[in-house]
């Protein structure tokens, strides 16, 4: 029995990475009470420790970078995959927060059904990728299903997905305007970061690929978070100058009232008794944490939960997903990674208890038919 060609295990991957991606994001549900920038800051950094140990192992024994064994890393590949990291996970993660933040998930799934069109279309533009007709079409019914899908599940938290954005949205015309020019952008500038990595991560280790995107992103966050931490120690210290200079400056902190049994992340406290800070009312003892820095109430099982969901969302995934970029067409690999609402069906039912619609599941069915018609005909016209 033959081994299978790198096209199937790059399908497989491709296939297998959105899994790992929900059932992070089911773990991290409700366990971050730190801003969106704290938890890239987090996930980033934490990750890129494990893309270490992982590039140094896959060197020491024989894993061979994608162009072959004795491939050298050449300068422009490491400024092409900043480049990539700066579009796609700096600034194309933002974008996409923003947009759940002002759309809510279902109208950023909606947008996000324009990647594997966008991804057609920058593959032949960039890549040389001609993809044969049938497999526009697996394109076209996969994106269907999705949307499909996407549309019928329940909004149970606008955040869910960032973990911590539970703004109160309004649908006012401006907003939407923002959210969706936010979403197209995001759409754009990931699957161009896609090509920029697929252009300059072939003399790379699957590894090696993730972690200069995940550790330049990871470094450039932190020191900003150092500069606004060292600035805000600063203004406090001239506070507190200004203080004793001028006793009537003082100003008396009044602990902010939360509704009982309920968490406030964006208030950056934890209302309940096993937290040791709850007060008489119904407010909280802490202030809200500075949007630059870590949260520092969360539990320890809260940071359990985070730990985990690190390892699927930004250790899995993007490992799977780069191993898949660089083993099939770009189109094949953006459209098969967008399945995560398929997904997302059967993980709630059975951990959440969220049975899906007659409407998601057929539209699961038709993602199923569009990912088996790529899998039979989604090598490009030259293989």
């Amino acid at each position: 029995m033959s081994a299978p060609s790198a096209f199937t295990l790059g399908a497989i991957a491709a296939a297998t990475a959105p899994a790992f991606m929900t059932i992070g994001f089911i773990v991290w549900e409700n366990n971050w009470y730190g801003s969106a920038f704290s938890l890239n800051l987090f996930k980033c950094n934490l990750a890129s420790v494990g893309f270490v140990v992982a590039s140094l192992a896959a060197r020491k024994w024989g894993d061979p970078p994608f162009s072959g064994p004795g491939a050298e890393i050449q300068g422009d590949d490491i400024l092409g995959l900043c480049l990539s990291s700066f579009i796609g996970i700096l600034i194309g993660d933002f974008l996409w927060l923003e947009g759940l933040r002002l759309l809510g998930a279902r109208r950023v799934i909606v947008v996000d059904t324009v990647k594997p069109a966008l991804a057609a279309l920058m593959g032949w533009a960039l890549l040389g990728e001609e993809l044969r007709i049938t497999a526009l079409a697996g394109v076209a019914l996969t994106a269907c299903g999705v949307l499909v899908v996407g549309m019928e599940r329940k909004e149970k938290s606008e955040g869910a997905a960032s973990g911590s954005l539970r703004e109160k949205r309004t649908d006012s015309a401006a907003s939407l305007r923002r959210g969706y020019v936010a979403s197209a952008a995001n759409a754009c500038l990931d699957t161009y970061g896609s090509v920029l990595t697929k252009q300059h991560g072939m003399n790379m280790t699957v590894w090696e690929v993730s972690l200069v995107r995940f550790g330049f992103a990871g470094l450039a966050m932190l020191a900003l978070s150092m500069v606004m931490a060292a600035r805000a120690r600063i203004l406090d210290e001239r506070k507190v100058a200004a203080v004793e200079v001028f006793p009537e400056m003082q100003t008396e902190v009044h602990a902010v009232p939360v509704a009982d049994g309920e968490r406030d992340p964006l208030l950056g406290c934890a209302d309940g008794p096993e937290d040791g800070r709850h007060v008489e009312g119904g407010g909280c003892s802490l202030p809200p944490p500075p949007w630059y820095a870590l949260p520092g109430n969360m539990t320890r099982r809260s940071w359990t939960h985070m730990v985990a969901g690190v390892v699927c969302v930004t250790f899995l995934t993007p490992a799977l997903s780069n191993y898949a970029l660089f083993r099939t067409p770009l189109a094949l690999t953006l459209t098969l990674t967008s399945v995560g609402p398929m997904y997302a069906l059967p993980l709630s039912w059975g951990l959440q208890g969220d049975r899906p619609t007659w409407r998601a599941c057929l539209g699961a069915a038709v993602a199923m038919a569009g990912t088996v018609v790529l899998g039979l005909f989604g090598k490009v016209d030259s293989e």
